[in-house]
């Protein structure tokens, strides 16, 4: 699916899902999850059996040539019975070409999975540049001369598929045809590998039609995958999918130019202007893990409860019967400032919670209702219309 084509002409920049993996707690059965399986473009009860399952699954079921769905026989401890589904990036294209007349065919595959329960495991979200822009080998030379920031740690590169490894475990592999393969992160939570797309296929004697094809490749896993599936979710609702992956791309590495201070202050440094055109300005975005999430969250309750509730209380004492149009006028207020990201924020916590999915006219909806609600006059004790006196509190 390419999600960036309003950036270049001719389609030259692809924004995509995949890789999309998690689990269920619920047995699989084609009756069950017919529904999911008819959005990924088949038809329930035409599988191929697998011999052999994965990751201590007993059963395997195969849709087409690359879906698989894993479950067990017996049910796990407590009672509780699990359902993997794996696709890979060919399935992704498979499930993209099945649905080709669909404008968006992942939002309905994001919604049956949000509606079962699925606990992802694993997303990949690459950008694949076609345009030439930024080519494979300059790219190679800003790699090994450390033109670049990011806050990991652990990184790789590889040579004619030889590692090269230096003292911060950085490794960059260069094969054939200017191929090279950049790694930095781990697949603990997040990782980033940059390469050379059109040699890696030249490799496997794939027909190749373009002169350049440079992919970075967010890969997302466990917990940070929870949180990227969210987001994606609300993304493909708002249609911003594109910034939304060019963002968290921009938030694992930025590519420096004019290098001015040593390689502690890169952060410092002027982006490289190539790097920002690839990603449309985009500002930057860290996907962060839910108790990340619900720590900031817990941090600005804190905050509220010292600071804001304060001014509350001296407005309250000033007149107790406008009370309510007090937390009235700030939900107000809020309405036209509420974004998809504050809506990413609640619908993590709701997941987390097993609350259902929030989209973001429900929200606003929610707020609009407490809005014209009747207020409560603590004088009298009478329910009085908001909208009555509000502008004498403003």
């Amino acid at each position: 699916m390419m999600y960036l084509k309003e950036d270049q002409d001719n389609l030259k920049v692809n924004a995509l899902i995949d890789w999309v993996s998690g689990t269920f707690r619920l047995v699989f059965t084609p009756n069950d999850f017919s529904l999911l399986i008819r959005s990924l473009g088949y038809e329930p009860f035409e599988y191929t059996p697998l011999d052999h399952a994965l990751n201590g699954y007993q059963k395997g079921y195969l849709y087409g040539s690359r879906v698989k769905f894993f479950t067990d026989e017996e049910p796990r401890n407590h009672g509780e019975w699990r359902t993997q589904i794996l696709l890979s990036g060919d399935a992704c294209r498979d499930v993209e070409n099945n649905n080709s007349d669909s404008y968006n065919p992942w939002l309905k595959v994001f919604d049956l999975l949000y509606k079962m329960g699925f606990k992802a495991t694993r997303i990949d979200t690459p950008i694949d540049d076609y345009s030439g822009s930024i080519k494979a080998m300059e790219l190679y030379q800003k790699i090994i001369k450390r033109e670049y920031a990011t806050n990991f740690r652990k990184w790789n590169i590889t040579v004619n598929d030889v590692e090269i490894l230096d003292k911060v475990k950085e490794k960059l592999i260069i094969s054939k045809n200017d191929g090279f393969t950049f790694y930095i992160g781990g697949r603990e939570t997040k990782q980033l590998c940059i390469y050379n797309k059109a040699a890696e296929r030249e490799k496997k004697n794939y027909l190749v039609n373009v002169a350049d094809w440079v992919r970075f490749e967010a890969r997302w896993y466990d917990e940070v995958a929870e949180t990227m599936f969210v987001k994606l979710h609300l993304a493909l609702e708002s249609e911003t999918i594109n910034r939304v992956i060019a963002a968290s791309l921009g938030g694992l590495v930025a590519f420096k130019q004019n290098l001015k201070y040593d390689i502690s202050n890169r952060n410092k440094e002027e982006n490289w202007s190539k790097w920002d055109k690839l990603l449309k300005n985009v500002s930057k975005e860290s996907i962060k893990v839910q108790y990340e999430v619900e720590k900031t969250l817990v941090v600005q309750k804190d905050w509220f409860i010292k600071a804001a509730s304060m001014i509350l209380a001296r407005l309250i004492i000033n007149d107790p019967s406008k009370a309510s149009l007090i937390e009235t006028i700030s939900c107000e207020r809020l309405l036209d400032k509420f974004t998809y990201k504050d809506l990413a924020i609640i619908n993590e916590m709701n997941r987390h919670e097993g609350k259902p999915h929030v989209t973001l006219d429900e929200a606003k909806e929610s707020l609009k209702r407490f809005i014209e609600s009747p207020g409560y006059n603590r004088l009298t004790g009478e329910l009085v219309k908001k909208e009555n006196i509000k502008d004498e509190l403003l």
